[in-house]
């Protein structure tokens, strides 16, 4: 009888091995795709987490202004954001296709564009020009963008267009009203 007994302990101990192994195994193959995949997007976008960043005062001539700000029109609002790139190496600048700005109001209200080789639109310009196109050809120093709407927007992120997907926010800011700044 002891004998029996001595391999049912065995048996049942070689089975609870194969069981934790077998759910290792399972868990294993859950979890390896969920990693790889997150650790590929914060490796892509790794070194650009300040190349594109929201700048605060700008010497316009007359003086120092905040042009990151909304302005109440009569029947619009005319929001400004100006950006300015950090400097990187050509390997980095050849992956990136531009920057992607996020808008939202207190009620939030959401609206978002990228800056990119796309077409022009009637309601984004760059500050001063608004029959320039609005085209992504590498690092600017600063430029300024206004946007036209009927809503009044409070806070902007911007974030780092790769050609391979969208980074994390890179910068955000809260708007506030246009003082001594004229946005058209």
């Amino acid at each position: 009888m002891k004998n029996k007994k001595g391999i049912s302990e065995v048996v049942a101990a070689v089975l609870l091995i194969l069981l934790t192994v077998a759910a290792a195994a399972t868990l294993i193959g859950f979890m390896k795709p969920f990693v790889e995949k997150t650790l590929s997007g914060t490796t892509r976008c790794r070194g650009y987490d300040s190349y594109v960043q929201f700048e605060n005062k700008l010497d316009n001539g007359t003086g120092i202004y905040n042009y990151n700000c909304w302005q109440n029109n009569t029947n619009y609002y005319l929001t400004g954001i100006s950006i300015k790139t950090d400097t990187l190496d050509s390997s980095q600048l050849s992956k990136i296709k531009g920057f992607f700005i996020t808008l939202k109001s207190n009620s939030n209200d959401i609206m978002s564009f990228n800056i990119t080789n796309s077409p022009p639109r009637n309601d984004l310009w760059i500050i001063g020009n608004k029959n320039m196109d609005i085209n992504f050809n590498g690092p600017i120093e600063t430029m300024t963008y206004v946007y036209n709407s009927s809503k009044k927007y409070d806070t902007a992120q911007v974030y780092v267009l790769l050609d391979s997907g969208l980074c994390t926010v890179s910068d955000s800011i809260t708007l506030n009203s246009c003082n001594g700044v004229n946005l058209n």
